[in-house]
């Protein structure tokens, strides 16, 4: 009820990322995710998407959104994500709503699986994942 769902079609866990995605299988009889929104500790991210591949929870065309890439960041993530030919992604950009000043955005990726070629497109126009600049340290404030 938490999510706004009924709870025949979403179940809400509540429970550290690290601990919860090696037991999907045996705790919740989950064998590949569909959908990941990453929004906790961005020094995580990586290390997350990592458990997910590694225990094979992802499938051609699981999708994963992980919010706030650019501000406070998740550079490893972004690197990961750029140079491992697992993902088709794109960089959505946006504003920190609650500091409209300072620059952020939302990575997309789609699992394309290990044989695949990294792309990564901005919202409007071609970009190469390099082109990603990083958050400003002048807009903290």
């Amino acid at each position: 009820r938490l999510s706004g769902f009924d709870e025949d079609l979403i179940e809400l866990i509540v429970e550290p990322s690290d601990e919860l995605i090696p037991h999907f299988r045996e705790r919740y009889g989950v064998d590949k995710v569909d959908f990941v929104f990453m929004d906790h500790w961005k020094r995580s991210y990586l290390r997350d998407l990592k458990l997910l591949e590694d225990y094979n929870l992802l499938e051609e065309g699981s999708v994963i959104l992980a919010d706030n890439v650019l501000f406070p960041g998740a550079p490893r993530f972004l690197q990961y994500v750029k140079s491992c030919g697992k993902y088709r992604w794109r960089l959505h950009r946006a504003h920190l709503e609650y500091f409209r000043s300072i620059r952020d955005g939302m990575a997309e990726l789609t699992y394309i699986g290990v044989k695949g070629t990294t792309m990564m497109t901005q919202i409007g126009s071609e970009s190469r994942a390099s082109d990603i600049p990083p958050p400003d340290s002048s807009q903290i404030k």
